[in-house]
């Protein structure tokens, strides 16, 4: 069960047309928020989820790299 809903999260967060339409649909208050890095988020633990995926950002792989 719990792999399951996991499974569903993951799939929303990855769902880059999701999140496309989010944003386009977003408030300019939102939109500005997030650009000019004002935008603090808060979590409560009964949205969060456990995954084995990492997220890396600006990270450049080169032949030959392990």
């Amino acid at each position: 069960m719990e792999d399951q809903k996991t499974g569903q999260n993951l799939n929303q967060f990855f769902d880059l047309s999701r999140r496309a339409k989010e944003l386009k649909n977003a408030s300019e208050k939102l939109l500005r928020r997030i650009t000019d890095e004002t935008l603090q988020l808060h979590f409560t633990k009964d949205h969060l989820f456990h995954s084995k995926y990492f997220i890396f950002e600006h990270v450049a792989f080169t032949e030959g790299d392990n």
